[in-house]
């Protein structure tokens, strides 16, 4: 509670048009989301997004979804944020 937080997606692919996507509850999630960044990496082998969350509160826990999508195919991962102690 009240610290940042770093969900992070990694896709390593063959695809040419590679895109990576957050939601939350169904809701597409982006940079404009009030006090959450995404944030995209990218090299050789791999692209990387990075969900970063400045100030954690109660309303952020749950769970979080990460889409990579391209010309070859779809794939999605639920990422679950929860409190600890």
């Amino acid at each position: 509670m009240g610290k940042p937080a770093r969900l992070e997606c990694r896709v390593a692919s063959v695809g040419s048009s590679n895109q990576i996507t957050w939601d939350r509850a169904g809701v597409e999630l982006d940079d404009q989301a009030l006090q959450k960044r995404v944030v995209y990496n990218e090299t050789e082998a791999e692209q990387m997004s990075s969900l970063l969350i400045e100030e954690v509160s109660e309303e952020d826990f749950g769970t979080y979804g990460c889409k990579a999508s391209n010309e070859v195919g779809v794939t999605y991962v639920s990422i679950a944020l929860e409190q600890k102690g």
